[in-house]
């Protein structure tokens, strides 16, 4: 019979997304989670645990208002699915805080993990004359990991590479010896050799040591979190990063989702991704400031969390005003990146030639700039006859050695 798991990841609880609160989007996705568990149960088939491996929440000290989400959360996850264990791991993102009130929660099927105190004790589930050891590791730096020692009782700085290494060889050696005839799953926070990543990740894991996969080759499942983007991890089938439940990145996978993993003895594990649908989409747009303001598009739009690339030489305020008035959650406008080549690729007696004036300066600095399009001409005449003015007054004091 398999033991049932929902693996996640990266709830990131508290997080703004380019300065908008996403609190009831995170709200909206906890009720997917809930409705997930309620109807696995409902189906006769209810989980046997549900992970979370790290970063619960975005920053090391959330509000008050972020913290009574998740304690609602766990709430109504202890009264509703009594029979389903919940394994939540301190992230990068998180601290101690995380495992606020874990002696009572631990007696509720919650059980939390911000240290490496007892990682070599997993909690052992039962179902059907099987076992299932569940091993924990929060994100690893000083503050969360046991004194490990030379041989010669010394102690020295280990990277995270170390440090993974002999924490699950550790795990393997005590699970060998203890629990033999248990499965073993391990939840984890870190980063692996090869692991895609979105230019999220790229910006957000920062100094985050990369670990070989082969290290958790003595566990039947490994759940990652850390890495925002939902894989497969190397060749093992069996260590797999469930992604965050949200795009927190305009480049973000929009194909989030929970996992649902089936874990039978002798048998590679089964993973199905559970799809998410967002209280918002995250869209990158691309076209000119007036096609943005059609009635079509902005219906289609209008409830997305929006990039505007604006394609125009030259912006118009008022339109780019009506945009944002026109769109509740427009939350980046910019222009498109241009390709030139300063001078128009002209030789430098060439270039020396288009600079012999200010006239001449400005409408080739222009051109460079916005190409040969000019959209307001009033205003594109006012800013050249300023700047030949200015241009005239500095070579006129330069003269007179003011």
């Amino acid at each position: 019979m398999p033991f049932k798991i929902l693996h996640t990841a990266d709830w990131h609880l508290g997080k703004n997304f380019y300065a908008h609160p996403l609190i009831e989007d995170q709200k909206h996705f906890i009720a997917q989670v809930t409705d997930e568990l309620q109807s696995a149960r409902d189906g006769g088939a209810p989980y046997d645990a549900m992970i979370i491996a790290g970063d619960v929440y975005d920053t090391a000290n959330p509000a008050t208002d972020t913290m009574f989400v998740l304690d609602s959360f766990y709430s109504d996850f202890a009264l509703r699915f009594p029979g389903t264990h919940l394994f939540v791991s301190m992230g990068n993102h998180d601290s101690a805080k995380v495992a606020l009130n874990r002696q009572f929660l631990n007696s509720h099927n919650i059980h939390l993990c911000a240290d490496t105190a007892h990682y070599t004790e997993p909690f052992v589930l039962q179902k059907g004359g099987e076992s299932l050891a569940v091993y924990q590791l929060p994100y690893l730096n000083s503050a969360t990991t046991a004194v490990l020692q030379d041989d010669d009782g010394g102690r020295r700085i280990k990277s995270q590479k170390e440090l993974v290494g002999e924490l699950c060889a550790n795990i393997a050696r005590v699970h060998k010896e203890k629990h033999p005839d248990s499965l073993s799953l391990l939840a984890a926070h870190l980063t692996t050799f090869g692991s895609l990543k979105s230019r999220y990740d790229e910006n957000a894991v920062g100094t985050i040591e990369e670990v070989p996969v082969d290290l958790f080759e003595p566990f039947d499942y490994t759940a990652l979190g850390h890495i925002h983007k939902m894989q497969d991890c190397g060749a093992l089938g069996k260590v797999y990063y469930s992604g965050s439940p949200l795009p927190y990145y305009f480049d973000s996978t929009a194909d989030t989702c929970l996992l649902r993993v089936k874990l039978t003895d002798g048998q590679k594990p089964s993973v199905v991704p559970v799809p998410i649908a967002p209280l918002h989409k995250v869209e990158s747009l691309c076209a000119s400031l007036e096609d943005f303001l059609d009635e079509d598009f902005m219906q289609s739009h209008k409830e997305s969390y929006l990039e505007f690339v604006y394609t125009d030489a030259v912006p118009s305020p008022d339109k780019i005003a009506r945009i944002k008035a026109a769109y509740p959650y427009a939350l980046v406008i910019k222009p498109q990146e241009r390709d030139y080549e300063p001078g128009g690729g002209q030789s430098a007696e060439g270039r020396e030639s288009t600079f012999d004036s200010p006239e001449k300066y400005f409408d080739a600095f222009y051109k460079d700039v916005f190409g040969d399009t000019v959209e307001d001409k009033e205003l594109h005449e006012e800013a050249r006859k300023l700047f030949i003015e200015i241009a005239q007054r500095v070579e006129r004091e330069e003269s007179e050695g003011v």
